[in-house]
């Protein structure tokens, strides 16, 4: 099971990330609402995810825990991938990069969310870069 910290200010966006872990083969074994919170519990606890929302999210989670696969999802992702993956982020995940070539591997694998969600924790799990992860979800391997 892939075990998953979520660092987000948005009880609405935690809350969907558990619900969504809950339904595969993932479990959100701590939240944070605040970076620093946040990056002593990656320290801590050592989860296989670190999902966040910002890219102080994503340098607090680096500074404390270097080996964690830190995944930002963010309305900016094409704009600030070059600084997250700089940062220490594994990827970047929005709405104007990535998230297409998701979506296409998603439909063209006929999953269900629940399903693409547990694919996209597995992929993270074990990959080391965003070109590694993008490249695995593309090429039909899962």
């Amino acid at each position: 099971m892939t075990s998953v910290l979520v660092i987000n200010d948005q009880r609405f966006v935690r809350d969907a990330v558990r619900a969504i872990c809950a339904e595969s083969d993932a479990q959100v074994i701590a939240e944070a609402e605040e970076a620093t919170d946040g990056a002593r519990l990656a320290a801590g606890l050592g989860p296989d995810v670190v999902v966040v929302s910002d890219l102080p999210a994503v340098e607090a989670v680096a500074s404390h825990a270097p080996d964690a696969r830190i995944v930002l999802i963010s309305a900016n992702g094409s704009t600030e991938r070059a600084s997250a993956m700089r940062a220490g982020a594994a990827a970047v995940l929005g709405p104007q990069d990535g998230a297409g070539e998701l979506l296409a591997a998603y439909r063209t694998r006929k999953l269900s969310p629940v399903e693409a969600m547990e694919l996209l924790l597995s992929k993270m799990s074990k990959t080391k870069t965003n070109a590694e992860f993008l490249a695995s979800m593309s090429n039909g391997k899962g």
